[in-house]
């Protein structure tokens, strides 16, 4: 996450407004007016001429604008290709069945869940339950599927 100062300070931009981006932020305006007076001291230049109704950017402020921005896009670009590689470098399903099952079921079952997959551990459980007059059987089977590298 970037800092909450350059969330802000675009805000600001973006709206043309203290006030403006404070509602956004659901902040006062006054935090928001802090915030950039914060941001402008640790760059060390003035971002917004404040001498006129609406805050202007000075050049620097233009400057500084347009790298935040890119730096924010690309920050965004990161965040989602991280989760895209780390959703498809761990693909995982994990079902459980507690049914009767025909034998001719689980050819079916692993070979369409094999497909794209790397791995997959079958655990299968048999639990004999007393029905009202016999025993009964019943089989749970979890499939958990991964990518090789998890095991």
């Amino acid at each position: 996450m970037l800092k909450k100062s350059f969330y802000f300070f675009m805000s600001v931009v973006e709206t043309g407004s203290f006030s403006q981006a404070a509602k956004k932020h659901y902040l006062s305006q006054a935090a928001i007016s802090q915030q950039i007076s914060k941001l402008e001291e640790e760059v060390g230049v003035r971002l917004f001429d404040r001498s006129k109704y609406r805050p202007e950017l000075t050049e620097a402020g233009k400057y500084y604008y347009q790298k935040i921005k890119q730096l924010s896009e690309e920050y965004e670009k990161i965040e989602k290709q991280t989760r895209y590689i780390q959703k498809k470098n761990s693909q995982k399903i994990v079902v459980g069945l507690q049914v009767r099952l025909k034998i001719n079921i689980f050819p079916v079952l692993s070979m369409n869940i094999k497909k794209g997959m790397k791995r997959i551990l079958m655990f299968v459980f048999i639990h004999l339950k007393r029905g009202k007059s016999c025993w009964r059987q019943e089989i749970l089977i979890l499939l958990l599927v991964c990518h090789q590298s998890f095991l």
